[in-house]
């Protein structure tokens, strides 16, 4: 006994999988091009939640394989909207701190005239505070600085499809019989 899996390949698995990938496509999109990046991801996870209702899967109590590839596909395509969210939280951060940054250039500007005129009594609060950081707390700075918007999407645009096909090449190994 076989079963015709010619169906099923072109009108589930074949879009679902380019869906997935076009959702993928995100990733290239700039930080800054918020609305492209929403209706991408957003479109991309309503179009497969319809093509998961609209798959001929029977009635049964039980998980069928197709399910199994269809909550997959949702799982990527919902957490690579996951992604955005962080990516344009860091990038709002950044921002952030950027004008504290050119806030604080203005106020450094302020002291470098307030120590001409008061040498004596800015060389006594510098003494007071030595400025360091300990070792530990330097390490997790530099490593949290590496989280950039643009490094976490490069990331992303390798990870992401490296781990599909690695999820598509394990679900066929396991499900496909011919």
């Amino acid at each position: 006994m076989t079963r015709r899996s010619g169906y099923y390949i072109t009108n589930v698995y074949i879009p679902t999988s380019l869906i997935v990938f076009m959702s993928m496509l995100s990733f290239w999109i700039p930080p800054d091009a918020v609305p492209a990046r929403v209706t991408l991801g957003v479109t991309s996870l309503l179009t497969i939640v319809t093509k998961q209702y609209q798959a001929s899967l029977p009635n049964v109590s039980y998980i069928v394989a197709l399910n199994i590839w269809l909550s997959a596909c949702i799982g990527f395509v919902f957490v690579s909207l996951l992604e955005y969210a962080t990516v344009i939280a860091l990038h709002t951060k950044l921002k952030k701190m950027n004008a504290k940054l050119n806030a604080a250039s203005t106020i450094s500007e302020q002291v470098r005239v307030i120590h001409k005129v008061y040498p004596r009594e800015v060389r006594s609060v510098r003494n007071g505070w030595t400025g360091k950081k300990s070792r530990r707390q330097s390490f997790w700075d530099k490593q949290i600085a590496k989280f950039t918007p643009e490094n976490i999407d490069y990331v992303s645009r390798i990870l992401f499809p490296c781990v599909f096909v690695s999820q598509c090449s394990i679900y066929w190994a396991i499900y496909y019989q011919p």
